[in-house]
């Protein structure tokens, strides 16, 4: 029963991860790197309405101070032009982004009531384990399905995370 309260953080982090590559289909990196750091900010929010814990003026300045940073570093950072110059569509790309900044930011939010709900009676590197035999678990389901998709559908964004598969494998074991 409490190993199973590790499965939903690692579903959200799957769709959390695979959400990043399919806005990468729509959007340019800089602009996904720029949308997903709202994730720093959602997570603070969840931090403060879940967890019902006080968030001090200095931590939202440093959350400020964070966002700000990436943004910064992600307009005046990159060059224009390489590999990446594609023809950006906001009407999918920025809901897809929306997306995975919710489902990564709600499993910190649920990995972190975890790890104080757990206590001291099991160790930081059990809970850790548990939480990656369920990802394990669920990122190999995703990959068969995204590639069982792909071969059907032939649809570009699905062949585009079917690439990373053999990656996503020798990551994963």
């Amino acid at each position: 029963p409490e190993m199973g309260r590790y499965a939903l953080p690692a579903l959200c982090y799957s769709a959390d991860n695979n959400l990043t590559y399919l806005a990468l289909q729509y959007l340019r990196p800089h602009t996904v790197a720029i949308l997903g750091s709202t994730k720093i900010l959602v997570t603070a929010v969840l931090f403060r309405f879940f967890l019902h814990r006080e968030v001090a003026t200095a931590q939202w300045l440093s959350v400020a101070l964070l966002f700000t940073g990436v943004c910064v570093a992600e307009v005046f950072g990159k060059s224009s032009g390489g590999q990446f110059e594609i023809e950006e569509d906001y009407r999918i790309g920025v809901p897809v982004v929306a997306m995975f900044v919710v489902t990564g930011a709600f499993a910190n939010i649920w990995v972190e009531f975890l790890f104080q709900d757990s206590g001291p009676s099991a160790p930081f590197p059990v809970r850790n384990a548990r939480l990656y035999v369920f990802g394990v678990a669920v990122n190999a389901v995703v990959v068969g399905v995204i590639g069982a998709l792909r071969d059907e559908t032939g649809m570009a964004a699905l062949a585009a995370l079917g690439a990373w598969q053999i990656w996503v494998l020798a990551a994963v074991a």
